[in-house]
């Protein structure tokens, strides 16, 4: 974990194994893989670490961008190679020396000042074998062959969360509230749902036949994948649901902005 004064800090059995001073604040989870600790700062630097002894294997210079996302961005591993988001870009890196395998270009900074040029990808994404699909921050949904290093697709979509998808479907929420969804494979956009506008939707979940997404008074809704109609709703405590719905064996959990934690037994 990343503590508030940029300490990486790794608990073993319980116990405070090390810590390092990051220069960076840090919006991403740390990836723990191949007994190394890599981590994604908001400058968009990427680090590893040996996880059992702490010391710096490698380090790469963020980007320089005058702006940063203060959201969980992209970071994950895939086979033999670790994927970053690097501002609007999926990145391929060798995560032993920190090299460069491919570049994938999702999203590409325009505008004419720094707000409206930030581009980001944000997480959280969704995989599918060798397919990757993203969210680039208010600028598109895109998804890349990671075998490949290339870009399949790539649509506009003013979104800021991340998305979800199975090997069909890739499904969004977009910042007035509409839930979009495309085809995986090529792109093309299936149905679009207004039924949530302006509610402040959460990033969404696909967990079999539904597509689940909180909103900001703190109810969870449920939608046929097919179309986006109701199937069902529930409440929680009254505040924003904060992050992606996600599920646990059995068990879709849900986080609020209060503190709250709820677990539901989907049917």
């Amino acid at each position: 974990m990343v503590s508030r004064d940029n300490d990486l800090v790794v608990l073993e059995a319980g116990r405070e194994a090390w810590r390092h001073r990051l220069p960076a604040q840090v919006f991403t989870a740390p990836l723990v893989a191949g007994e190394r600790v890599f981590v994604l700062a908001a400058d968009r630097s990427i680090s590893a670490f040996d996880a059992a002894r702490g010391t710096t294997l490698w380090s790469l210079p963020g980007t320089g961008a005058p702006l940063v996302l203060r959201q969980a961005g992209v970071l994950l591993a895939v086979g033999d190679t670790l994927v970053a988001g690097v501002s609007g870009r999926l990145v391929g890196l060798n995560p032993d020396a920190g090299s460069v395998r491919w570049d994938a270009p999702l999203a590409v900074a325009r505008g004419t000042n720094d707000v409206e040029r930030l581009v980001e990808l944000v997480g959280p994404v969704s995989r599918v074998k060798d397919s990757l699909c993203a969210r680039a921050f208010q600028a598109s949904v895109a998804c890349a062959d990671l075998a490949a290093g290339r870009v399949d697709w790539v649509q506009k979509s003013n979104g800021g969360s991340g998305i979800s998808g199975d090997a069909a479907t890739v499904v969004g929420s977009e910042s007035n509230g509409k839930l979009v969804a495309w085809d995986r494979q090529s792109g093309k956009q299936l149905w679009v749902s207004e039924r949530l506008r302006y509610r402040n939707l959460s990033a969404p979940l696909l967990l079999g036949r539904s597509v689940i997404v909180g909103d900001g008074s703190g109810t969870l809704h449920f939608l046929s994948q097919d179309d986006a109609s109701p199937l069902n709703r529930v409440a929680t405590d009254g505040s924003a649901i904060e992050a992606a719905p996600v599920v646990a064996d059995d068990t879709l959990v849900v986080v609020t902005r209060a503190g709250g934690i709820f677990g539901f037994r989907p049917d």
